[in-house]
């Protein structure tokens, strides 16, 4: 599940999203690690997105749960 947050004070665009993983072969420490690596990855391009004649920085916030 995902959600977008436009916070025009600081202009930044946060996608928010928890990436939720079951099964015999998933834990919570994976799961974890997991989401900090996309999170590392999704972030390392530093992107940036023009809204309504204003730039903000994209950031993305992950987590992972264990289900």
């Amino acid at each position: 599940m995902g959600e977008a947050q436009l916070d025009k004070e600081n202009r930044s665009l946060i996608i928010h999203a928890d990436l939720i993983f079951y099964g015999n072969a998933a834990s919570e420490e994976l799961s974890k690690m997991i989401a900090a690596d996309i999170e590392r990855h999704w972030n390392e391009p530093h992107a940036s997105v023009h809204i309504h004649h204003e730039w903000y920085r994209v950031q993305f916030l992950i987590t992972g749960t264990y289900a």
